[in-house]
């Protein structure tokens, strides 16, 4: 497990750069106006898994995916693209214990999830981590996330509505788009 306090230390005794290219940004915002253009918002997506790598359709069809084989669920959303820059700001809270990203990117989602014209959720319910991973990594990222979108949104949180019974590939060896 990682010292996570030393690591988050520097983050909070000399707030006022930018996370991704070290710029001097205005207080109390974490990226430069230039990183924050730089984000890979999805242009559309798949409603029902948020695929973006889907033929695009009317605003609310289903990808072939979800259509052959619906999920368990009603729909996904997100803020980002599994791109760059965002895969170094996940990847740095899941692996190097930057626990602060969690912020970050629990407000860029909870902003996202804020601007829908869609009723919000009763609740929100992180991906948990295979019992495996979480003794390794010692927290789950998106619990962490998920507390931030909570809170601001002010919505109920319940960690243990789902479970992971098998242990998954890890998302560093998921295709990027």
């Amino acid at each position: 497990m990682v010292d996570i306090g030393l690591r988050n230390a520097h983050h909070w005794l000399w707030p006022g750069n930018c996370l991704l290219c070290g710029a001097r940004v205005p207080s109390r915002n974490d990226l430069c106006p230039a990183c924050e253009r730089s984000l890979p918002r999805p242009a559309w997506v798949c409603p029902r898994c948020a695929a973006n790598d889907a033929v695009r359709g009317s605003e609310d069809a289903v990808c072939g995916t979800c259509q052959k084989q619906p999920p368990a669920f009603v729909g996904t959303h997100a803020a980002f693209r599994y791109a760059s820059p965002v895969d170094k700001l996940i990847q740095d809270l899941k692996y190097h214990g930057r626990l602060d990203l969690s912020r970050v990117l629990g407000g860029y989602l909870a902003q996202h999830l804020a601007a829908l014209a869609e009723p919000r959720p009763d609740v929100i319910v992180p991906v948990p981590l295979h019992a495996s991973r979480l003794r390794e990594r010692g927290y789950n990222q998106s619990l962490e996330i998920a507390r931030f979108v909570a809170q601001r949104l002010q919505l109920s949180l319940d960690a243990t509505a789902a479970t992971r019974t098998r242990p998954t590939a890890p998302q560093t060896q998921l295709a990027h788009d």
